[in-house]
């Protein structure tokens, strides 16, 4: 007969030990037996054997035992980040990690780390965080921190690590979003006429008349555009990968793979580019082919990300757009689009973003405007025969903007 190993063992005065059968393995369907030692009596050691086995039979036990947050987090980004993300992205939690986060949190014990760690470093962070010691970082930066520590540790919980998100308890930083930069008609015209003469000008062109993101415009070949009906495919985007070199891979959404329609004006300009880019070709005694780049240097070779971006704040800053980012581009083509009744799904779409509400958000700037379109469009229909009456009505009793200007500051004030 098997004899059976005591539950629980006094080792010494004010200690005993505990030991408890683990799940299962997932792989060998092996058991394990875990021990651990309790300060105190033996009815503590019973309560906290109790609770190990309550949590066991829940499924709700943890296996993180002496595994630091920092030593889980490495795991994370080894057997999960890296094959899972882009490599900026995991090139920008690699930074924030090894910069801020894990310098102040990767000590702590994985089932140690609790709430109360997580909102006293974001405090921490907000009010000195800068590695210069020169203040705190902004609350946005701050917000980037806590949707990666969250991130690790949902992967920690999946895994079976930790029982709950310490993170749903923590609320994230609160901040204003950053007022868009993006040029006018006029800007878009002023800033193509400096553009223009550069090698980058088609490029330019085509970035202010797409809505493409930059990555997207150096990945298309020539057999993804129909210099016909100005249609484009984007298919493809190009990326930097951990070791500095260059790679093609899909975009980095699920709407990211979508048909364009470039204007006229774009069709053009494109056409152009492939007539020098042949002729050049042609001197070279080479032929210009369909699975050939669009935009590429004089030796047929895409443009380097680095070197388009200097381009474009030279341009912009010589034809009085100092700041204007590459990506503003983007941002441009959506509001001009927005602010000519182009309905937000069709602007939607152009953009690749994976739901409309991601475009609402970003160019919230442009709603109140399409609001007052709205209830004048609404006003138009339905008014009818009614307008000439409203609008004698109106004249009549001589109200204005200026009568309605303080409704409902009296009853705000009284109330204050």
């Amino acid at each position: 007969m098997t004899r059976k190993t005591p539950k629980t063992r006094k080792r010494s005065v004010d200690s005993h030990e505990i030991n408890y059968e683990l799940p299962r393995d997932p792989l060998t369907g092996e058991r394990k037996r875990k021990y651990e030692t309790v300060k105190g009596t033996i009815t503590d050691a019973r309560r906290v054997l109790r609770e190990r086995e309550y949590e066991r039979d829940r499924g709700v036990y943890t296996r993180s035992g002496r595994t630091t947050f920092g030593e889980f987090t490495r795991q994370f980004i080894e057997d999960y980040a890296i094959g899972n993300l882009s490599p900026e992205t995991v090139t920008r939690y690699q930074h924030m990690l090894n910069t801020h986060i894990l310098p102040s949190l990767g000590h702590v014990r994985l089932s140690d780390l609790s709430a109360a760690h997580l909102q006293a470093y974001e405090t921490m962070k907000m009010k000195n965080g800068r590695v210069d010691g020169k203040g705190g970082l902004s609350a946005h930066t701050v917000a980037h921190h806590h949707v990666l520590i969250r991130r690790i540790f949902e992967s920690a919980r999946k895994l079976g690590y930790v029982a709950v998100n310490p993170c749903d308890l923590v609320d994230k930083p609160r901040f204003s979003r950053k007022e868009l930069t993006v040029l006018d008609a006029d800007g878009v015209r002023k800033f193509l006429d400096v553009a223009r003469g550069t090698p980058y000008f088609a490029l330019f062109h085509f970035l202010l008349h797409s809505a493409g993101r930059r990555g997207e415009a150096l990945a298309i070949k020539w057999r993804d555009i129909d210099l016909l009906t100005g249609f484009v495919k984007i298919q493809r985007a190009m990326i930097r990968q951990l070791d500095g070199s260059i790679d093609f891979k899909e975009p980095k959404t699920e709407g990211g793979r979508r048909l364009i329609k470039l204007p006229t004006s774009a069709l053009l300009v494109l056409r152009e580019h492939y007539q020098e880019q042949e002729a050049r070709w042609a001197m070279m005694e080479m032929q210009l082919k369909e699975r050939d780049f669009v935009f590429t240097d004089i030796e047929g070779y895409p443009l380097k990300r680095d070197a388009v971006s200097a381009a474009w704040r030279r341009v912009a800053k010589k034809a009085g757009f100092p700041g204007l980012r590459l990506h503003d581009a983007r941002h441009t083509v959506a509001t001009i689009l927005m602010e000519g009744d182009t309905h937000p799904f069709i602007v939607k779409e152009m953009l690749g973003h994976k739901s409309i509400k991601t475009t609402i958000d970003t160019y919230t700037h442009v709603v109140p405007g399409l609001l007052e379109k709205a209830a004048q469009s609404l006003d138009a229909a339905l008014g009818g025969s009614q307008a000439d009456s409203v609008k004698k009505i109106l004249e009549k009793e001589e109200i204005n903007n200026a009568s309605w200007q303080n409704v409902g500051k009296t009853e705000k004030s009284a109330g204050a």
